[in-house]
């Protein structure tokens, strides 16, 4: 019975040894640390392959104790990928990375133990899957469905996600006319502030998060004034955290030039300045929440204040910063 024999040897090889599944399991929570640091290209270039490989060992009749630890590993590769992906502006290959994480989140969930710890790294992958999905819809102009898929998926949701997820959730309340959800959703998102360690997910939802989307939500209500404070303690956070967080502190600017026109007085030149300092900050390292943001900032000041010099000059800069975006888009397609 040879035949036997081949495959009952097949079998005993087809699971990874020990140390390479510990070996991939470390370098999942090594990209989180060095993910908010790093240019997405560079990233990109580093996980595609290594995520190909594990999709590989899982096309084999690994035993389902190790199937369950590779299935989480390569949701966690599939999600980095998928924000990647978002944040060069390619939703399409986004949502269909994301899609393959929830997949491998099922999974591992289904062969996982019950009273196994790694069940609240598949709770994690959900919550972060979906604050992702959250953000692809919410830049693409789908408030409502934005609302809901952070809704729908904060209730229960880890520690780390929760308030991710209430942020995301808040900001496009706002823009869905849901006033009431909004406050309520950022009052959920200042009880729950994440101030643990990093773990594989979007950016943690710490102090410097909190105060961010409390601006955010705050600008989208009108009330600039009262967004200021909170946008200014957020970047002073965030650098103070890291000051290479080029996409968080990117963010915060362009939060900040945001409360400087939803006021009853707006203040288009500290606008244009602070959207000025949000392009540079990515400069080189185009991500498209930033830029997104910025040119949009730049239509609204330049359909009011066309004739201001620093309105001009950030014209010229958001279409820089739109072309390389648009160029470093098409990486994200080759995963």
């Amino acid at each position: 019975m040879r035949s036997a024999a081949d495959l009952s040897r097949r079998i005993a090889a087809a699971d990874p040894d020990p140390l390479s599944l510990d070996q991939a399991e470390a370098q999942i929570n090594r990209i989180a640390a060095m993910y908010r640091v790093t240019p997405h290209g560079d990233l990109m270039d580093a996980m595609g392959p290594e995520w190909q490989k594990i999709e590989k060992v899982l096309d084999r009749r690994v035993s389902p104790r190790v199937r369950a630890r590779l299935a989480l590993v390569a949701g966690q590769y599939a999600f980095y990928l998928g924000i990647l992906a978002f944040d060069l502006g390619d939703d399409d290959t986004a949502r269909g990375l994301l899609t393959v994480a929830s997949q491998h989140a099922a999974q591992a969930k289904d062969l996982l133990p019950a009273s196994s710890p790694r069940r609240s790294d598949v709770s994690l992958l959900d919550g972060s899957v979906a604050a992702i999905r959250s953000s692809v819809a919410y830049f693409s102009g789908s408030y409502g469905e934005a609302a809901d898929i952070a809704a729908q998926a904060r209730e229960g949701a880890h520690p780390f996600a929760r308030p991710i997820l209430a942020g995301c959730e808040a900001r496009a309340a706002v823009l869905a006319h849901r006033p009431d959800d909004a406050y309520a959703t950022l009052a959920d998102m200042q009880e729950h502030v994440w101030d643990g360690a990093i773990m594989p997910g979007p950016n943690p939802g710490d102090a410097a998060f909190v105060h961010s989307f409390l601006a955010i939500a705050l600008a989208h209500l009108g009330n600039g004034v009262e967004a200021e404070p909170h946008a200014r303690i957020s970047l002073e956070l965030e650098i103070a955290a890291g000051p290479d967080h080029y996409v968080q502190i990117g963010g915060n600017y362009t939060a900040l030039a945001r409360t400087y026109l939803r006021r009853p007085e707006p203040d288009p030149e500290r606008a244009a300045d602070a959207t000025r300092q949000a392009l540079l900050a990515v400069e080189g390292r185009p991500t498209r929440g930033v830029v997104q943001r910025a040119a949009e900032m730049w239509r609204q000041l330049d359909a009011r204040w066309p004739e201001l010099p620093a309105v001009r000059d950030l014209g010229e800069i958001v279409k820089t910063s739109g072309r390389a975006l648009q160029a470093a888009s098409g990486d994200a397609t080759a995963v």
